[in-house]
């Protein structure tokens, strides 16, 4: 890895199939392209720029501006991560995020060794946040609440010295020694001194995003990495392109999992934090800490299932809930709605609902779903000049039994 004019290169040696202009002469396996209108198509990627791109199907060839692009998918998927590996995650200011074995912080670097053992330097001007340990659950789950708060400083989760706990200091993170052995930090009116690298499990900088170009495209490829991308080129050779943090990357095709083009026009509602959540267990002795929600979960933490199909996106609901989100400048609202499948799926199906939908406090839509007639409902609604939109799930005939509703796919649209 070496710097380039000043910035930095990550890349894997290789060879695109994909240029601006040139046609792939054939894949045994399909790219899948899936458009804003929720169309999706299987064949081939011929050709693409920074405006549109060109896809062949059975039916013939057909270019699509990127406007009406959400992502294409390409023949690459990268390697589960056993649960039993542990590894990290850096991100940049950008938005962009890079996997590794290890993360280790050097004078005015980050050094991050991939999953392939990959080596990958980046300023630390860049970083947005290091977290180690992104295998723990528990772990990810307490730097998140971290990282959502509007903290003027920056913050670091350090572990005690008697190993017992994590806690949360904020002041002014500052340099690092060339061994990359300790971290100067500094509380709010006190003096800067040494931390030892070793104890930290996340640190976050408070770098200004106000000077960053916008981006274009989310590159994710089957090290894990993903590259906000703010330009990018084909060429006979390899994707090339920059990240908004400055970044340079060049890739070869095999490498790449996914283009995605959705950024500002689709955003799923269990990426949003809801305004507001409400639940009312049927039975007063139950809290309401265990009706909470599932985030792209069931609502009893397993995967979102509506029939035998699989969603990796969605909300996970108990009657009677209530969740309101944000949805101003939006167009659209999309959803596939329906029991969940582990409930359909017992010997004695269960679960009977009344699902409403409303705008501003008017009803947009309603429908019952039962686990006797397991057919998934999709939805799609017009939200042009609503604020706030709320997803409700009521009590059906059998009260609260097997009230597992799922909203798959839930997102909003521009």
């Amino acid at each position: 890895m070496m710097p380039h004019q000043g910035r930095f290169r990550f890349g894997w040696l290789s060879f695109l199939c994909l240029v601006i202009g040139w046609t792939i002469p054939g894949i045994a396996k399909a790219d899948e392209l899936k458009l804003l209108s929720s169309e999706e198509r299987s064949g081939s990627l011929l050709r693409l720029n920074q405006q549109s791109l060109t896809f062949k199907t059975d039916e013939g060839e057909q270019t699509y501006p990127l406007a009406q692009v959400l992502w294409v998918d390409l023949q690459a998927a990268p390697k589960p991560i056993s649960p039993a590996t542990t590894f990290h995650r850096l991100t940049l200011v950008d938005g962009s995020q890079l996997i590794g074995r290890e993360i280790k912080l050097q004078g005015k670097v980050a050094q991050v060794k991939g999953m392939d053992d990959q080596i990958h330097l980046v300023p630390l001007t860049q970083v947005a946040h290091v977290l180690w340990e992104a295998q723990d659950a528990d772990n990810v789950r307490e730097w998140s609440a971290s990282a959502a708060r509007a903290a003027k400083t920056d913050l670091l989760r350090l572990v005690s010295r008697d190993g017992k706990s994590i806690n949360l200091f904020e002041g002014v993170l500052g340099k690092v020694d060339e061994e990359g052995q300790n971290i100067q930090f500094q509380l709010d009116g006190g003096d800067p001194r040494p931390i030892a690298l070793s104890r930290v499990r996340s640190l976050s900088y408070t770098h200004s995003k106000s000077s960053l170009p916008p981006i274009h495209a989310r590159l994710a490829v089957v090290q894990h990495h993903q590259f906000m991308l703010t330009r990018f080129e084909w060429s006979a050779e390899a994707l090339t392109g920059e990240t908004a943090s400055g970044l340079h990357i060049k890739v070869e095709p095999k490498q790449i999992h996914r283009l995605d083009f959705s950024l500002g026009k689709l955003v799923y509602l269990s990426d949003l934090e809801p305004l507001r959540k409400e639940f009312t267990p049927i039975h007063a002795d139950h809290l309401p800490r265990d009706f909470d929600y599932g985030r792209d979960k069931n609502r009893m933490g397993g995967p979102l299932t509506l029939g035998r199909k699989v969603y990796a996106k969605g909300l996970g609901l108990h009657s009677r809930a209530m969740l309101e989100y944000d949805v101003a400048d939006y167009q659209i609202f999309r959803s596939v709605i329906g029991i969940d499948g582990s409930m359909t799926s017992m010997p004695q199906p269960m679960g009977h609902a009344l699902v409403r939908i409303e705008g501003d406090n008017k009803e947009l839509f309603r429908t019952v779903v039962s686990a006797q007639d397991a057919k998934p409902v999709e939805v799609e609604l017009k939200i042009t000049g609503v604020k706030r939109l709320r997803l409700i799930v009521d009590y059906g005939e059998d009260h609260d039994l097997g009230d597992h509703v799922n909203f798959a796919d839930a997102r909003i649209l521009k």
